[in-house]
């Protein structure tokens, strides 16, 4: 069915456009603020009147303290004492656990729900070898292993993707490199300035097929933040990386004009629909990865 719903989720509040049952699902962090449903009203329109074709989904979640919730690791604060407090790790778990099940399994007949995503902690898959980064033990705090959250039995048959703006995006961006869970990530004037994010990245590989969408302002690498002012060369080199990489199927880095708070709406919504349209081009290299239950039938 066609339309908007609120649904809430162990304390947290998600808005949801929905248009049919079918197609793909994005997941969208939105600050929590007193525009957060007229933010999202706004996104939803532009991303309604740029598919007029095809089924989607797109599920906004709210998240109260962007520094604290949206972060991967603890960091010095940049404008004032606010620091990052990095707990990222809990929201992701969250939105595993309680919000994709939520928006997912809405439209699911009562017998089926639940089915697809037990959670089941001995079932968790390791690497063998973790990659070994020295810089990321260091003052940073980053620890030298970040191992990706998978749940061998999570097995929805959704095609999902994660988009998000500021340090929203680069919560997409490093869920995208976290987990197996997503297919692609739109990254819109993602926060990759943040400290250590470069060795991050390359320690831990995206899964094969993976789509990727990047935008970053033109003003913004101007800016007089010191530790800011890399977005540009670091957004430059994340793209060449990710072109250069075999399991990115498609990626995109879009240039706009202004600073990192001009027409946020809009250049939220173009991400959006980079998702949907490239989904709607490439759906069938997209089928979901169903991993094998190494723990046995339920």
């Amino acid at each position: 069915m066609d339309g908007i719903y609120k649904r809430r989720a162990s304390g947290r509040d998600l808005l949801i456009y929905k248009r049919g049952d079918g197609g793909p699902v994005v997941y969208w962090p939105v600050g929590a603020g007193e525009d957060a449903a007229g933010e999202c009203l706004r996104v939803f329109e532009l991303v309604k009147r740029g598919c007029k074709d095809g089924d989607f989904t797109l599920a906004a979640f709210f998240v109260e303290d962007w520094n604290r919730q949206l972060t991967p690791w603890q960091a010095p604060a940049v404008f004032g004492r606010d620091a990052f407090l990095g707990e990222g790790d809990i929201t992701l778990e969250w939105l595993m656990s309680k919000g994709i099940p939520e928006v997912e399994e809405e439209s699911k007949p009562a017998c089926a729900r639940r089915r697809d995503f037990q959670s089941k902690p001995s079932c968790a898959r390791w690497p063998d070898k973790p990659p070994y980064h020295e810089s990321l033990a260091g003052a940073l705090g980053i620890p030298e292993l970040m191992p990706p959250i998978w749940r061998r039995d999570f097995q929805s048959k959704k095609r999902r993707y994660i988009a998000g703006y500021s340090l929203a995006g680069l919560f997409a961006l490093w869920s995208l490199h976290r987990t197996t869970l997503f297919n692609g990530a739109a990254g819109c004037s993602a926060s990759l300035w943040f400290p250590g994010w470069e060795d991050f990245a390359d320690a831990h590989p995206l899964k094969e097929k993976s789509i990727v969408y990047l935008s970053l302002g033109k003003r913004e690498e101007k800016t007089r933040t010191r530790v800011i002012s890399c977005i540009g060369p670091v957004m430059r080199s994340y793209e060449k990386t990710l072109i250069e990489n075999p399991f990115v199927i498609s990626t995109e880095l879009a240039w706009h004009d202004g600073g990192h708070f001009t027409r946020t709406d809009e250049r939220m919504a173009q991400g959006i629909l980079w998702l949907i349209r490239t989904d709607e081009d490439i759906g069938g290299d997209l089928k979901p990865e169903l991993k094998e239950n190494p723990c046995g039938k339920d």
